[in-house]
């Protein structure tokens, strides 16, 4: 589900959690919303309640072409609201973690980073430093795909130079890929998400700090 937009009248991104639901967005942007990457017609859909973390948005067409697209086709309905979930957890974990290279050296946080060095892919998130340079690419995998997919992914961000870190869901908490995770990084225990399959829960685990249902 993409959460990124570009406003063609404010010539800036949007994020969908900044708004109270979609309908605030529809308002406010009318024929106005365009995919960053491909650049064809967006508009917002989702968020029954206020702040409702599943408000995105979606291409007026097709978008089968776009990398944004193709990347959430592969995950199921459910998938794809976990891994929106867990991105904007992340999101929060790494606004803390980089609390004061944000507030007092002008560093960000982009979600759904895209270079066109790379069209087949699209990175979760990127820390940005104030010249708006790739300081980090974080990635996170909700369930277990193959290391070679993993493997392929961090080879094409290491090809520019790009520091990859990837955060584990608790589909992932297998062996093979823990091993893969050290023999790569020399760490593999790294926070990991936990969804609760009776109430779609989400938390972050030996930390609880906040839960939020799907």
């Amino acid at each position: 589900m993409p959460l990124k937009a570009f406003s063609q009248s404010k010539q800036k991104y949007l994020y969908a959690p900044w708004f109270q639901d979609s309908v605030e967005i529809r308002r406010q942007y009318v024929n106005d919303l365009v995919c960053p990457i491909c650049k064809s017609k967006m508009s917002a859909r989702g968020g029954s309640r206020p702040h409702d973390r599943r408000t995105h948005f979606f291409h007026l067409s097709s978008g089968k072409d776009c990398p944004v697209d193709r990347k959430n086709r592969v995950l199921t309905p459910q998938e794809q609201n976990h891994h929106t979930l867990g991105l904007l957890s992340l999101y929060d974990r790494l606004s803390l973690l980089y609390e004061e290279q944000i507030k007092q050296e002008g560093w960000s946080i982009d979600c759904e980073y895209y270079d066109p060095r790379i069209p087949e892919r699209v990175a979760d998130l990127a820390i940005l430093d104030e010249n708006k340079e790739v300081y980090q690419i974080h990635e996170f995998q909700l369930t277990k795909v193959p290391l070679s997919q993993l493997e392929e992914r961090t080879q094409s961000y290491e090809s520019l130079g790009l520091e990859t870190v990837w955060w584990w869901g608790k589909g992932c908490e297998d062996d093979e890929i823990i091993q893969w995770s050290l023999r790569r990084f020399g760490i593999a225990n790294l926070p990991i998400l936990d969804f609760s399959s009776e109430r779609k829960i989400y938390d972050w685990k030996n930390e609880g700090r906040r839960t939020e249902s799907l």
